[in-house]
């Protein structure tokens, strides 16, 4: 009886040690979730930004004239989205100011390149 008394009493213990490494993980889990909806969800606000604020070397009237020629809208998720296909970001650079184009293609080669962006949009 002495053994069976020890024996629950280690049982205990070990099932308590168990839970308690099981809520530890849970925890953390939820902390990550957690962190990575709130990095989602500053990547979507960051997308939903005006385009011109993100690529610095665009310019507003610049993105209004892309905007009309390739209807890529003028917040920067729509614009990475439309940037995704070579042709439309090659046409996109070559209505930058001559001496931005390049610039405006490595800001948005950058974009594109951001995995939380990527992943938001």
């Amino acid at each position: 009886e002495l053994q069976v008394a020890d024996d629950a009493a280690l049982a205990a213990v070990l099932q308590a040690e168990l839970d308690c490494e099981i809520a530890h993980e849970l925890q953390d889990e939820l902390e990550t979730m957690g962190l990575e909806e709130a990095r989602t969800a500053a990547a979507k606000e960051r997308l939903a930004r005006h385009a011109g604020k993100e690529i610095s070397h665009l310019g507003k009237v610049t993105l209004h004239k892309v905007d009309a020629q390739l209807r890529t809208g003028t917040q920067l998720g729509s614009v990475l989205r439309a940037c995704r296909d070579e042709a439309v970001l090659g046409r996109l650079c070559e209505l930058a100011d001559a001496g931005q184009k390049e610039r405006v293609h490595i800001e948005i080669v950058a974009l594109l390149l951001d995995e939380e962006l990527s992943r938001a949009l």
